[in-house]
C-alpha cells in the first residue's frame, strides 16, 4: 500500500491514495493525521465511509476503484511548514517545482521528472519543506551582502545535522528614482533568501508576469504524479458534448455499453449475471453512462431496464 504526498509549489499538501482493492470492506489508516475529513471516492463516485480521526472504512461491494484524498495537518519543524508520518507505511513524495524537501524517514530511492522530485521513502517521521522564493522588485545597495542559509540535512543513522553555508555577493552601482527606493522583500518562512543589485532605469512597467504560484497552479493534480505509483492512476475524461469515445471509458463501462447495444437492451441484474460483474458496480457504471448520454434507464414492472440511446 503506497500514498501519494503531493507538496505543491504555493506551498500546500496533499495527501491521495488510489488503489484497486478486491475486498467487501476496505480498511486503510491514514499516514498522518488530517485537516479535516478526507473526501472518498469509489470507481470515481463519492461515497460514505466510516472515518475514525485516523482509520477509513468503505464498503466496496466486492471491488472497485478507491481513491481517498485529504489535507494533512501541518506541524513546524525548524521554522519550516512540515508532515508528521505515523505509521510504517510507504510513501512518495511528489515535490513540485523548486521546493527544498528535507524528510527524516527512511529514503528509498528518488528521482528527478522534468521540474519535479519523487521520493520514495518509509515512515515514520517528519517531511519538512520550504517554499520558493516568489522573485520581487530589485533592492538598491551600497554595502556587500551576506547571506546565509541554513540547510538541514540528515546522515546515514537518520539524525540531523545542520550545515551552514555564506555566500558574500558584492555590491553594484544603482540609480533608482524615489518610488523604487524602498521595495518590499517578502519570503515565505523557512525559504533561503539571496540579495543582489540591478541598476534601475526609469522605463514604463511592463505587464505584470504571472507569478511562480499561478504559472504552477494548472499542473497541481496532473495525473504524471499519481501514475508514478502502481495502480494508482486516475484517468482523465474528455467530454465532447454529451458523447464520449469508448477508449475514453472505464474498462467495466465498455464492457456494459457493448452489452447493452448488442442486446438492444437488458435488465440491470442480467448485465450483473451474464458478464459476471457485481451489482453494485453496474449500478454505478450505468448511472455513469446514463450522465453522458450513452445509456437510457426506464422501469419496466419494477426493475431497472436499460437500452441505448442510438
Amino acid at each position: 500500500m503506497i500514498w501519494v504526498l503531493m507538496l505543491l509549489a504555493n506551498g500546500t499538501a496533499l495527501m491521495l491514495f488510489n488503489a484497486t482493492v478486491a475486498v467487501p470492506v476496505f480498511n486503510v489508516t491514514l499516514p498522518a493525521e488530517p485537516m479535516w475529513g478526507p473526501v472518498v471516492e469509489l470507481d470515481g463516485v463519492p461515497v460514505p465511509a466510516l472515518f475514525d480521526g485516523r482509520s477509513i472504512s468503505v464498503v466496496t461491494g466486492g471491488e472497485g476503484l478507491v481513491t481517498i484524498r485529504y489535507v494533512p495537518k501541518l506541524v513546524t519543524i525548524n521554522e519550516m511548514p512540515a508532515v508528521n508520518i505515523t505509521t510504517r507505511d510507504v510513501v512518495l513524495i511528489w515535490a513540485n517545482g523548486s521546493l527544498l524537501v528535507i524528510p527524516s524517514l527512511k529514503v528509498l530511492n528518488f528521482t528527478r521528472v522534468d521540474s519535479s522530485l519523487l521520493i520514495l521513502a518509509k515512515g515514520p517521521g517528519y517531511v519538512a519543506y520550504a517554499a520558493p522564493r516568489t522573485p520581487g522588485p530589485p533592492q538598491p545597495q551600497t554595502t556587500a551582502a551576506t547571506t546565509t542559509a541554513a540547510v538541514m540535512a540528515t546522515t546515514g543513522t537518520g539524525r540531523p545535522t545542520e550545515a551552514t553555508t555564506s555566500i558574500t555577493i558584492p555590491a553594484a552601482a544603482t540609480t533608482t528614482s524615489p518610488a523604487q527606493s524602498n521595495p518590499t522583500d517578502s519570503s515565505p518562512v523557512g525559504s533561503p533568501s539571496t540579495k543582489s543589485t540591478a541598476a534601475v532605469t526609469t522605463q514604463p512597467a511592463p505587464a505584470p508576469s504571472p507569478s511562480a504560484d499561478q504559472s504552477n497552479s494548472s499542473g497541481e493534480f496532473v495525473p504524471v504524479a499519481v501514475a508514478a505509483v502502481a495502480a494508482a492512476g486516475a484517468a482523465l475524461v474528455l467530454l465532447s458534448g454529451r458523447r464520449r469515445q469508448q477508449k475514453d471509458l472505464p474498462e467495466v463501462d465498455v464492457k456494459i455499453l457493448e452489452y447493452v447495444k448488442k442486446r438492444g437492451g437488458a435488465y440491470e441484474a442480467d448485465i450483473a449475471k451474464d458478464l459476471n460483474i457485481p451489482r453494485t458496480t453496474v449500478f454505478r457504471a450505468v448511472r455513469r453512462l446514463e450522465a453522458q448520454g450513452l445509456l437510457r434507464l426506464e422501469k419496466r414492472e419494477g426493475r431497472n431496464w436499460v437500452k441505448p440511446t442510438e
